[in-house]
């Protein structure tokens, strides 16, 4: 059946009267206020989600972090590996044959002076380890390897040829004297332990901050600290940023120690 103009007008209002009564009518449509029970049902809901969230991704967030440092350590160590290959050693050491020292752009790592198995060992970026100018010596020790051309000749330490063995981080300055490129993810330097009278071997002394899990029988490379075999071995300080002397939950330490250990997969 057609309707003419007249007669649809005539009808409109009721159609539409009707379709509004009906959509009104919808359960679905209707409004809803959540009571104040249901609002704290549902924040407390979102709440323990979070809580069981975050500690899921704080955790992986400290695993990427660990894992950072971990090859942050295996870069700065190949670089040490090609500055030997290329200069026969190294680091240039300077002092006596009983007390080395290794000057970097004006700045002294000393050795370390305890030793086991007569090994010479120059420490760069520890200050728990005889150098009160750690983060200089260790800043210059890094600009050496990744920016040698900001370095005069006079007061480079072995790196004579300009090579770049690091790459030079993103934020690097030559002007710059406070950031420490090539910093661990919390911010402290590496501590490098090079051998420099060829044992072979490196000692790394218990500090104040180790301390051995209880209950535990500690393998033959450690006797009041590591002994290595190796040239150039590094760690981390950790989260906590406290020397305990590579010692952490992993393989001699309690749950205070956290270092992150070049010598550990």
């Amino acid at each position: 059946m057609s309707y003419g103009m007249n007669e649809w007008v005539w009808l409109q209002a009721p159609v539409e009267q009707e379709i509004d009564t009906i959509y009104m009518e919808l359960p679905h449509m209707k409004r809803h206020d959540f009571s104040l029970v249901e609002l704290l049902v549902v924040i407390g809901i979102i709440g323990l989600l979070a809580g069981l969230l975050l500690p899921a991704v704080s955790g992986g967030r400290q695993k990427g972090m660990i894992t950072q440092a971990k090859a942050d350590m295996n870069s700065i160590r190949m670089a040490l590996k090609n500055v030997e290959t290329n200069y026969g050693q190294m680091v240039k050491t300077g002092g006596t044959n009983d007390s080395p020292t290794a000057t970097f752009n004006g700045k002294t790592a000393k050795h370390v002076s305890t030793s086991k198995d007569g090994e010479k060992v120059i420490a760069i970026g520890n200050k728990d380890l005889g150098d009160t100018n750690y983060k200089d010596t260790y800043r210059e020790f890094i600009r050496e390897l990744c920016a040698p051309e900001d370095i005069s000749a006079a007061n480079k330490n072995i790196n004579t040829r300009n090579i770049k063995f690091l790459d030079a981080p993103p934020e690097y300055n030559e002007n710059d004297n406070d950031t420490i490129w090539w910093s661990d993810p919390w911010g402290n330097p590496y501590t490098v332990l090079i051998n420099v009278n060829y044992t072979n071997k490196v000692y790394i002394p218990a500090g104040s901050g180790a301390k051995l899990r209880s209950g535990i029988t500690t393998p033959n490379n450690y006797d009041g600290g590591w002994l290595l075999s190796g040239s150039v071995f590094l760690y981390s300080l950790g989260p906590n940023g406290v020397d305990n002397s590579g010692l952490n939950q992993n393989n001699l330490g309690d749950n205070t120690t956290d270092d992150i250990c070049s010598w550990e997969k």
